[in-house]
C-alpha cells in the first residue's frame, strides 16, 4: 500500500463505522500515542516517541483536527513555507496514513497566528 494523507473536510463514518467504534478500536491498540503540537513559523513534524513508542512496533496511522489557525502542510520531506505547501484551515482533519509519511509530514503556520494539531496515533 502507498502511503498517503486523505485530507477530510468532515467525518462522516469513512474511517469507521460510528465514532463509538472509532474510538474503541483505538483504544484497544497498544502504542497509541497522543500529541498535540503547537505549529509555529518554524516547520515540524511529529515527534519521534509518537511515531516509534519505546517498547512497541512502530505507529503507521494518525489522525487529528486542527485548531487556532491556518496551517500550510508538505508530506514529502520538504519543509512547508508560509505560502508553500497544501493549505490546511481550521477545522479540518488530518489523517495520516504510513510510517514513511508520519516520518516525513511537515506544517508551518501561515500568519502570525500558531496553529494546534491534535492527534492521535496508532497501528
Amino acid at each position: 500500500m502507498t502511503p498517503m494523507i486523505t485530507r477530510l473536510i468532515r467525518f462522516i463514518g469513512g474511517l469507521c463505522l460510528s465514532v463509538a467504534l472509532c474510538v474503541t478500536h483505538v483504544q484497544s491498540q497498544t502504542g497509541v500515542r497522543y500529541e498535540a503540537l503547537t505549529v509555529g513559523a518554524t516547520a515540524v513534524g511529529l515527534a519521534a516517541a509518537t511515531i516509534s513508542p519505546a517498547g512497541s512496533e512502530p505507529n503507521t496511522r494518525c489522525r487529528g483536527r486542527l485548531e487556532t489557525a491556518q496551517i500550510r502542510q508538505r508530506w514529502d520531506g520538504t519543509n512547508p513555507t508560509a505560502t508553500e505547501g497544501e493549505l490546511v484551515e481550521i477545522g479540518d482533519v488530518i489523517d495520516l496514513t504510513g510510517i514513511s509519511t508520519l516520518s516525513l509530514v511537515r506544517w508551518i503556520r501561515t500568519g502570525s497566528t500558531s496553529g494546534v494539531l491534535r492527534l492521535h496515533c496508532w497501528r
